[in-house]
């Protein structure tokens, strides 16, 4: 199907999430729509962008349209407002399991971006610092990660007899099956990889159920590990979706190649160095509880 590209601008903040997921996820293609979409640093600049015709469509406030219409702030131009993106206070929620796994490699990557300043990113001016602190919050309220991958594998994991879970699994294998064997490229970089890491995943519940039943900590012990494993295999779903979208964004002739392009080869990058972390985690969990609960409290 042949696509009409849409640059729209739009504001980078959670309600403009629409927008960033249409194109992300390959929705606006299913529309016949190809979204061109182009930050903005504030409202006024989309403003502007809007009323000088750099684009055709905006991520507005809404008192904005009315304001270009009666020519408040200079300038008049009608608009139509024709889609509401956002009520306020609405946000994006994640599981437990995916919310750990980010803001973990979150303060990861901030310490990353640190060191390559070398020494320098330890000076204030440079901001890194800062950055760093503000991420490891994130880990640490709504109850700490730790805590919150007790109560993953300790209450939800075996909530409603497992079937949220369950049904985590058959929606992976439901993907991986309708999507096999037709681009052997695409096989190869992410449908094998996801199948291994979702067994990864389903050999760790197998040995809680098992083992924890012998003993709670061998279930516990692994808990930490388990809810990374989660998130690797939630996050390779996620780029096996956005590749297959970029890749039937490019056989439709989408005018953005190098976006798509950068897209597929990001989630190839994740597959075959990030994603095999779950053979890791696996390992661990299926060590038990032995060696972590061999020292006694006094000794720590």
């Amino acid at each position: 199907m042949r696509t009409v590209t849409l640059p729209v601008a739009y504001m980078p903040l959670v309600d403009a999430a629409p927008l960033i997921v249409a194109r992300e996820m390959g929705f606006d293609h299913a529309e016949g729509v190809s979204l061109d979409l182009r930050p903005a640093p504030s409202w006024s600049s989309l403003r502007d962008m809007l009323a000088f015709g750099h684009v055709d469509a905006a991520h507005l406030l809404s008192p904005v349209p009315v304001a270009m219409a009666l020519g408040l702030g200079g300038i008049s131009t009608p608009l139509s407002a024709v889609s509401v993106l956002s009520l306020n206070g609405n946000v994006i929620g994640v599981g437990t399991q995916l919310a750990g796994r980010l803001t973990d490699q979150g303060y990861d990557m901030t310490v990353q971006a640190q060191q390559v300043y070398g020494g320098h990113g330890y000076i204030e001016e440079w901001g890194m610092s800062q950055y760093t602190r503000d991420a490891r919050i994130a880990m640490i309220y709504e109850g700490a990660n730790g805590v919150q991958a007790l109560d993953l594998v300790g209450r939800k994991l075996a909530q409603d007899g497992g079937k949220h879970v369950m049904a985590f699994f058959d929606m992976v294998k439901t993907f991986c099956k309708d999507n096999a064997g037709k681009d052997e490229a695409y096989d190869k970089a992410f449908i094998e990889p996801l199948t291994a890491a979702s067994k990864d995943l389903q050999a760790a519940g197998m040995y809680f159920m098992q083992e924890g039943m012998k003993n709670p900590n061998n279930a516990l012990s692994g808990s930490y590990d388990f809810m990374h494993m989660f998130g690797h295999v939630c996050l390779g779903l996620m780029w096996a979706q956005m590749a297959k979208a970029a890749q039937d964004a490019l056989d439709g002739g989408a005018s953005d190649k190098e976006f798509y392009e950068t897209k597929i080869n990001t989630g190839r990058f994740y597959m075959a160095r990030r994603l095999p972390a779950t053979g890791m985690h696996l390992a661990r969990i299926q060590t038990g509880a032995d060696t972590v609960m061999a020292l006694d409290a006094a000794n720590f």
